[in-house]
């Protein structure tokens, strides 16, 4: 078992929020949780959702689950929300301004489907922020991790269900470029070296890099073959 590491901000660096995007099957989770053990970041407090949670989910370790009915009783009280795979996630004020509480004195991650902007705006611009997209190359990748999730959770998922997530996803991919770095889950003994090297350069004063590590805006062409793979014909997969 990996060895928990505890890493300590230099003196004059400011907390950083890292914001992370991921599409279905990507593996963001995993990473998200990996990064909060390892002692780089603390993890946000747990969203709502309008969808109902997997077996493999317990209320209030990630998400809350609410009623779109619910939500639309409280307007007011929602900092945050966007809509994927046709479910409302979000954060209501009280989340926030417990984010903002722990970036006094420590890093943290969230897990969001509002872009980096959203979070400038909800923030003030008080905090820097780094923004993270998780995806691997081959989109089938993504989809067939998917599956095996759901099978070893004992969800049922349909081929209708298969074809809406990649639709989803070949949508969710497109604004990768709104993000600082693409995180290649393609093979996950990469995924923690990298997010480690992109944390420590930010927020602990490290001046080395892992060498996968790349900015979107270094990455231009590998972004745009990315932006083609997920351009796929979903006739393809109508066969599962």
């Amino acid at each position: 078992m990996e060895k928990e590491k505890n890493y300590e901000i230099q003196p004059g660096l400011t907390p950083t929020l890292y914001v992370c995007l991921g599409v279905s099957g990507a593996g963001l989770t995993t990473a998200v949780n990996r990064i909060n053990k390892l002692g780089l970041a603390e993890l946000a407090p747990p969203q709502f959702v309008t969808r109902k949670l997997r077996l493999n989910e317990k209320r209030g370790d990630q998400y809350y689950p609410v009623t779109k009915e619910a939500l639309s009783r409280v307007p007011n009280q929602i900092a945050l929300q966007s809509e994927f795979y046709g479910n409302t996630y979000g954060f209501f004020y009280p989340a926030i301004n417990r984010i903002q509480h722990t970036l006094q004195t420590k890093n943290v991650v969230v897990d969001s489907g509002n872009p980096p902007s959203d979070w400038h705006a909800i923030l003030n611009n008080q905090f820097p922020i780094v923004s993270l997209f998780f995806a691997p190359e081959n989109p089938f990748i993504a989809i067939n991790r998917v599956i095996k999730r759901d099978h070893g959770a004992k969800d049922i998922i349909s081929a209708e269900d298969v074809l809406k997530r990649f639709q989803g996803n070949a949508q969710m991919i497109r604004l990768i470029r709104e993000y600082d770095y693409w995180v290649d889950t393609t093979d996950f003994a990469y995924v923690v070296p990298v997010l480690e090297s992109i944390v420590k350069v930010h927020s602990f004063g490290s001046r080395s890099k892992h060498p996968k590590v790349k900015s979107v805006p270094e990455s231009q062409d590998a972004i745009a073959r990315l932006l083609e793979n997920y351009k796929i014909n979903l006739t393809d997969y109508i066969s599962l």
